[in-house]
């Protein structure tokens, strides 16, 4: 193929991946948002932190499984859905633009922690991997805590102590990840092996029969 040709394909795949990149941020704004929202009706009353954050783990977990090249696509997807669901809560601009960036921060820091010392492809197939998660969990949102706590303070208007408010960040974004993450390692991990469609039979049948054995006990 003549080099004119080659530019040719190139000037054209450009669009489509583009194209595709604005897809998959609008994907994950759309998940991290609708996870912010269902946590934003949840808040803690003494300083209006909510009390369990799984789009931390929609955010991390998406950003494990697809590696580095998905960087910039989950931080602006996750800083367009935290800005949008907290301004149609009770946060105002400042509040929500430092959610913001600790939050798409915070996926950041537990993804490439995660790929720095267990590579990638990530898989929880093993103990030290499990254990790896839990140790990025808590240092990102250690950190990210930090940042959230200055918002709060700056323009939230908490009573709550910023120890408290850190205290609060801290152990509702480590459940989010912890609880969630795995689903989106999960999930990817099976879309790279996926398995024979007989296994997959087998496993549907065992379950059939497990669900129609509980469904005649109970019914005694």
């Amino acid at each position: 193929m003549g080099t004119a040709a080659k530019q040719t394909v190139v000037l054209a795949r450009r669009p489509l991946a583009s194209g595709a990149k604005v897809i998959s941020t609008v994907g994950v704004a759309l998940a991290y948002f609708i996870a912010a929202r269902l946590s934003l009706a949840l808040l803690e009353p003494v300083d209006g932190v909510a009390v369990f954050w799984p789009a931390a783990g929609v955010a991390s977990g998406i950003l494990i499984a697809l590696g580095s090249a998905a960087r910039w696509t989950v931080v602006v997807g996750v800083v367009a859905a935290t800005i949008a669901a907290n301004l149609l809560g009770d946060r105002n601009i400042g509040n929500s633009v430092f959610s913001a960036v600790a939050n798409a921060g915070e996926a950041v820091i537990v993804a490439g922690l995660i790929h720095r010392f267990c590579g990638s492809p990530f898989d929880l197939n093993e103990l030290r991997r499990v254990l790896a998660l839990f140790a990025t969990a808590v240092v990102g949102t250690s950190v990210s805590g930090i940042a959230g706590t200055v918002g709060f303070a700056m323009f939230h208007g908490s009573a709550a102590s910023p120890l408290v408010i850190w205290l609060h960040w801290f152990s509702s974004d480590a459940i989010g990840i912890i609880a969630v993450a795995p689903l989106a390692i999960g999930l990817a991990s099976l879309a790279r092996n996926f398995p024979p469609r007989g296994e997959i039979a087998e496993g549907v049948l065992a379950l059939a029969m497990v669900s129609l054995v509980c469904a005649l006990f109970l019914a005694q």
